[in-house]
């Protein structure tokens, strides 16, 4: 699975939806992999914080272990370092554990295809930035997110009308077998049973040659 999970990392589509997160966090910036929520900076990355922080947002007070460019509680972290193995709270082993988090909800494979929304949707539950994310913290737009996504060389998928008209381009035409009609004789049929009109014309010769006897 980690194989998996760097390779997707390396994809550029799959990076910018990672810039679109953390845009979201607050985090974009280069301290971004060392802040608590709330705004202050750590310095040890041996570990995840797991400090707990109380602010106030709105009319709201929250309580968070939120922490580096991803905002991982604490007890996300632990499963994700748990499922991957990872050694240490270093920006690389944070960026393996989104895309890990982002596979887990289901998001990885329209993150690489270019089905930003998609994606977005997926994810809304596991980062409250995201538009769309039930957890009544600020959330960013979709225009938002598109302008950071492009900004950071995220490509789109084509659009469904598209690939169906690429579709029937495609397809080889297909001719549709008739049988030959048989051309109509002077007996009267076009079939090998011939019919009573037929019958009847192949008849007059006979009679006439008895008539004149």
């Amino acid at each position: 699975m980690i194989d998996k999970l760097r390779a997707a990392l390396a994809d550029t589509n799959v990076r910018a939806f990672l810039h679109v997160i953390r845009a979201g966090e607050g985090t974009a910036d280069e301290d971004g992999y060392r802040r608590h929520f709330g705004g202050e900076l750590f310095t040890d990355f041996s570990r995840h914080p797991n400090r707990a922080i109380t602010k106030t947002l709105g009319d709201k007070q929250l309580t968070s272990t939120a922490a580096g460019a991803y905002q991982f509680l604490g007890r996300t972290w632990s499963e994700c370092q748990a499922a991957l193995n990872l050694p240490d709270f270093s920006p690389a082993s944070q960026d393996l554990a989104a895309v890990f988090l982002i596979a887990r909800r289901k998001g990885l494979e329209h993150a690489i295809a270019g089905r930003l929304e998609q994606a977005i949707a997926a994810c809304a539950n596991e980062w409250a930035s995201l538009p769309g994310s039930p957890y009544g913290q600020p959330t960013k737009t979709l225009a938002q997110c598109h302008a950071v996504y492009k900004q950071h060389g995220g490509t789109y998928a084509p659009a469904a009308s598209t690939l169906r008209r690429r579709s029937k381009q495609s397809r080889p035409t297909r001719q549709r077998w008739r049988r030959p009609r048989r051309p109509w004789n002077r007996t009267g049929f076009n079939s090998r049973r011939p019919t009573a009109a037929g019958l009847r014309e192949r008849a007059r010769p006979t009679l006439r040659c008895l008539a004149t006897t």
